[in-house]
């Protein structure tokens, strides 16, 4: 629609308000002093109601990740795994409490390549559990620095949920298609910075939900699943500890 359009049509709308006004037997001139008077109010009146329900009604994604926090809050356990070339983390979380993780880093160039490290973390009982092993390329063997053991960290599962109230605030969130992850059918949301194309760089995260119990199924590169399965996690088999305290 062009300005000749729009003309056009906020004349007709005028026309109509004059000959609507004239069954008042109004003089003409003051039924077409009243009738912009009443179009340019009620212009401004929706513009406002425009701005007003733009401003604070949440959007759908809004909705879906405040939504999905609230179930993540409400779970009680969950496995994830993320893998690379070089590099792979398994997790399994019970809560309140209770979580049991796996880090493998492989060094691919330079004087330690094929230098292979794995961290072990356990927290379970109000205690962390950590131990490194490592394989080294020249000898063909593997070390080990055996369990050490901390005091532990209590809010284990509270520590590990994402904070989308933030994220909502100084995002902008889009919907799309949807995808397969381990056999499960999840919605793509997009979430992009607010202020990611002033500063010039691409920030945007993909969070696919599952429409079903709104628990995410994958984030970027990390794959969650067993959502409310029974998780058991035992203290490890501690047969050398280091203790710090």
């Amino acid at each position: 629609m062009d300005s000749h359009d729009i003309s056009e049509w906020y004349g007709r709308l005028l026309s109509f308000g004059v000959r609507f006004l004239s069954l008042f037997r109004l003089p003409r001139t003051v039924s077409a002093y009243w009738a912009v008077l009443f179009f340019r109010l009620l212009f401004a009146t929706l513009g406002i109601a425009f701005l007003l329900w733009w401003g604070f009604t949440p959007r759908s994604g809004d909705r879906e990740l405040r939504r999905s926090q609230q179930a993540w809050r409400s779970a009680t356990s969950w496995r994830s795994v993320h893998s690379s070339d070089l590099s792979s983390q398994e997790e399994e979380v019970s809560c309140p409490s209770a979580a049991r993780s796996t880090w493998k880093d492989q060094v691919a160039e330079g004087a330690q390549q094929g230098l292979i490290s794995i961290k072990h973390n356990v927290d379970v009982g109000g205690k962390h559990y950590s131990m490194w092993r490592v394989f080294w390329p020249a000898s063909g063997s593997w070390t080990s620095s055996g369990w050490e053991v901390t005091s532990g960290r209590v809010a284990v599962c509270a520590q590990r949920i994402p904070d989308w109230d933030h994220l909502v605030r100084t995002s902008i969130v889009t919907r799309g298609e949807t995808e397969v992850v381990r056999g499960e059918t999840c919605r793509v949301w997009k979430v992009r910075g607010a202020l990611s194309s002033q500063r010039g760089v691409n920030d945007e995260q993909e969070i696919c939900i599952s429409e079903h119990d709104h628990l995410p199924r994958r984030i970027n590169g990390v794959i969650y699943y067993d959502w409310n399965q029974p998780i058991a996690i035992a203290p490890p088999d501690v047969h050398v500890v280091n203790s710090a305290q």
